[in-house]
């Protein structure tokens, strides 16, 4: 019984040594600094929150820059093949009737 106290007492005060190590992982010093820096975090939180808004509408207005563009582009693609339909039709209306080209 005797030894059975002492063997429980040298493991309680290994326990309390490794206890006393880990204090440092569970408590370490550089996160003593967390509440100061959670003050900071804020503005800065906030800042990082606009900037994503003001993000938001300036890719909304790329977007709607870019989608007009492909409009005016297309139109002036669909332009240019009625252009090139027309120019063909005249082409072979001269060469047909033997019609002179002039410039």
């Amino acid at each position: 019984k005797q030894w059975y106290q002492r063997r429980v007492a040298i493991t309680a005060g290994q326990d309390l040594k490794k206890i006393d190590e880990l204090k440092g992982v569970v408590n370490p010093p550089n996160l003593k600094n967390v509440p100061e820096l959670e003050k900071k975090l804020g503005p800065v939180t906030l800042k990082c929150l606009e900037i994503h808004d003001e993000g938001e509408v300036v890719n909304s207005q790329i977007s709607e820059l870019v989608s007009k563009y492909n409009d005016i582009i297309n139109t002036l693609s669909e332009q240019f093949v009625q252009w090139d339909a027309l120019l063909r039709q005249a082409e072979e209306y001269y060469r047909k009737d033997d019609h002179p080209v002039t410039y």
